[in-house]
């Protein structure tokens, strides 16, 4: 049997790990913050028809990939794509190129509730039988209950 090794070093802080600039923590944050950035001002940079339907996906070597629901956005964006690229130019540093994907929103997953079941008026009149023949008062209250519940 295979004996637990412990980690070394102790556990540090989120804190101080956000304060090393090495740390992976640290640069996942920063990356965090430079999207959120850099989605603010698409959003800004945008025509109102086209706010809200593109999310920042990811920056990487020049390029800015975008999400959209549909590839209708896709489309509207190529038609407009030198000019919202000229204005996103001016604020983010060596951005060469727009790739929009389509992304269709993920689905709100509801759970099934069952349906009730609906008890026959037979069922209902054996309930109430055997609640009459019966001597236990707990037992006896719930299957009139039962009995009487209506659909």
């Amino acid at each position: 049997m295979s004996q637990i090794q412990s980690r070394q070093g102790k556990a540090q802080s989120s804190a101080h790990l956000l304060q090393q600039p090495e740390s992976s923590l640290s640069v996942l944050y920063n990356k965090t913050r430079i999207l959120k950035e850099i989605e603010k001002t698409l959003n800004e940079s945008m025509p109102e028809a086209f706010q809200g339907f593109y999310r920042v996906a990811n920056y990487h070597n020049g390029t800015l990939i975008l999400f959209t629901p549909s590839a209708i956005y896709v489309t509207r964006m190529r038609y407009h794509q030198k000019r919202i690229l000229s204005i996103l130019k001016q604020h983010i540093d060596g951005l060469s190129k727009i790739s929009v994907k389509v992304r269709p929103p993920e689905p709100i997953l509801t759970p099934n509730k069952p349906e009730p079941r609906q008890l026959s008026q037979p069922i209902k009149n054996k309930l109430a039988q055997i609640a009459a023949e019966t001597n236990h008062d707990e037992l006896k209250k719930i299957l009139l209950k039962m009995a009487q519940k209506t659909d």
